[in-house]
């Protein structure tokens, strides 16, 4: 019923989240293990290629480094992709509001964010680890604008019909924002909270997480910003100020030079999509930020390409 589809690199990893399906998945499935140590392929590229040797109906794209609580989670799947639904694409993390700004898949301070999950972390032990609930609506599953790929469940049709962006991202970044606001310009993409899983690691931000996110919002400038919930009047407008004042914060981090956030704002499309005054107050916390950055000496900006 449930083709599995992981992206290996650790093979004692993948070891155990396969005994970790049998376990828990409660119906047939196959798991399709690609082994991506010496390959020079992209999670899309694997992704894609798995989809394409899948035997079932359903698919499941998983990171290896998790560990499924939810006992018969196959047949909750099953349930939230049957036609009638609607649905095309199922997480356990995500957010209803993708920002217009340069962001991962959470606005600034995490207020639109939905989540079930217990979060690891790499360099700590299970006494650290943390459990994320985060259910604004109070519902079995929310619709969401984007979702985490740690674990992303969609059928064999749409799969095969979307796919994954191979040649815009090669990397191992923001396919899965990517694949969510596609798959959401047909379907319906829920965050579904009947589901638990461990991560056993932690995501970061990098200079090349910075590049793929770059790529991801020139793709959709057109499409986005993307609501499927509900926000107070007035709200997106302080979660696009802040995710933006964020933005620049990771490109300082980064020392990359915030050009590249000027040049974004200073297009027809930004003052189009934020309005005149939001996009004024923008350029005034800009020009703060290109003030103070002047007097860090540790701020050496250099260009996408040096020192990756």
């Amino acid at each position: 019923m449930i083709s599995v589809i992981i992206c290996s690199v650790n093979p004692q990893l993948l070891a155990a989240v396969k005994l970790n399906i049998d376990d828990t998945i409660g119906v047939p499935f196959e798991v399709i293990a690609i082994d991506n140590r010496n390959s020079s392929a992209g999670i899309c590229e694997v992704y894609n290629n798995g989809a394409t040797k899948a035997r079932f109906d359903l698919l499941c794209f998983m990171h290896e480094d998790i560990v499924i609580q939810t006992k018969d989670w196959g047949k909750i799947v099953a349930g939230l992709l049957k036609p009638q639904t609607g649905i095309g694409l199922v997480g356990v993390a995500g957010s209803y509001y993708k920002t217009f700004s340069p962001s991962g898949w959470g606005a600034a301070s995490g207020y639109t964010d939905c989540l079930n999950i217990i979060q690891g972390f790499k360099n700590k032990g299970p006494e650290d680890y943390q459990v994320l609930y985060k259910n604004p609506f109070n519902q079995k599953y929310t619709e969401a604008a984007v979702l985490d790929g740690v674990w992303l469940c969609t059928t064999k049709t749409i799969a095969l019909e979307t796919k994954f962006d191979q040649k815009t991202f090669s990397g191992f970044h923001c396919y899965d924002l990517d694949f969510s606001l596609n798959v959401g310009q047909y379907h319906r993409v829920v965050i579904t909270y009947e589901i638990l899983l461990t991560h056993l690691s932690d995501g970061s931000y990098t200079r090349t997480w910075m590049m793929e996110t770059l790529k991801l919002h020139n793709k959709w400038k057109n499409y986005l910003p993307v609501l499927r919930g509900k926000l107070p009047d007035g709200k997106w407008k302080n979660l696009e100020k802040h995710t933006f004042r964020d933005f620049v914060r990771l490109l300082i981090r980064f020392n990359l030079p915030l050009s590249i956030a000027q040049n974004l704002l200073w297009t027809k499309i930004y003052l189009q999509k934020m309005g005149l005054p939001l996009w004024l107050n923008m350029n005034f916390h800009l020009y703060k930020f290109i003030k103070k950055a002047k007097n860090k000496p540790e701020y050496q900006p250099k260009a996408f390409g040096v020192n990756e």
